[in-house]
């Protein structure tokens, strides 16, 4: 995923130096915040040790105020204790790549919420999705000419009872009169879906055509996120 992802309405505070690398190293592939952004909705609290845990109550009580707060961890193993204020406590899968997770929650995040995409879905859906305690997974793939080829190896990937889930597909020309016969595999994946599960939808034009999933598991229902085997 090459595209420039440029976060206007999150506000993304490193609590520790591990986390700060990180927005180092994404900051290089061209995906970043706006420093100062008068558009600020939310901030996002990014703490990678013990060490950051600790100072998040400092953190949280200098930070600027938003509309909402978001811890986000990214060493799944940190345990972080409830603040006030604070909406959604956040995790990425074990063993996952925090940089690369982190990298494809700010593009959903700047492709579905920032950027109007085509189905009504908005900040308020967004946090709605993510809040709570939560772990948190991303998937993406892209496909060159028919969607197909992207949602097949998204079935590879085990849906979870009382999960949600965020489906994010991009066209590169929406019309209309053909939007029926693209959307049909997108709903015969969605009728796979457990019967507890809440789920929203997405897409928009975009020069590169993908189709992504990001799972957001309660943290009492927590398994390990890997494809089906045969």
């Amino acid at each position: 995923m090459h595209t420039k992802i440029e976060i206007e309405t999150a506000r993304l505070i490193p609590v520790d130096p591990e986390s700060q690398q990180i927005l180092e190293t994404l900051k290089q592939e061209d995906i970043y915040h706006q420093i100062d952004s008068p558009y600020t909705l939310v901030n996002i609290f990014l703490v990678s040790t013990l060490g950051g845990v600790s100072r998040l109550a400092s953190a949280i009580h200098e930070q600027a105020s938003a509309k909402r707060n978001i811890i986000l961890s990214l060493d799944s193993h940190l345990e972080v204790d409830t603040f006030l204020g604070i909406d959604s406590y956040l995790c990425f899968q074990e063993s996952a790549n925090p940089c690369e997770q982190l990298g494809q929650f700010l593009y959903m995040y700047r492709n579905t919420v920032e950027i109007h995409g085509l189905i009504s879905f908005d900040f308020n859906d967004f946090m709605n999705l993510v809040k709570g305690r939560n772990q948190i997974s991303m998937v993406s793939y892209p496909y060159e000419q028919k969607i197909d080829e992207a949602v097949q190896l998204l079935q590879e990937h085990k849906l979870q009872d009382d999960s949600n889930y965020l489906l994010y597909f991009t066209l590169k020309h929406y019309e209309p009169k053909q939007l029926e016969a693209v959307l049909k595999p997108i709903q015969v994946y969605l009728e796979s879906f457990p019967a507890d599960t809440n789920y929203y939808l997405d897409f928009n034009e975009a020069p590169e055509q993908l189709v992504a999933l990001m799972k957001i598991t309660p943290e009492f229902t927590i398994q390990s996120i890997v494809p089906d085997t045969v």
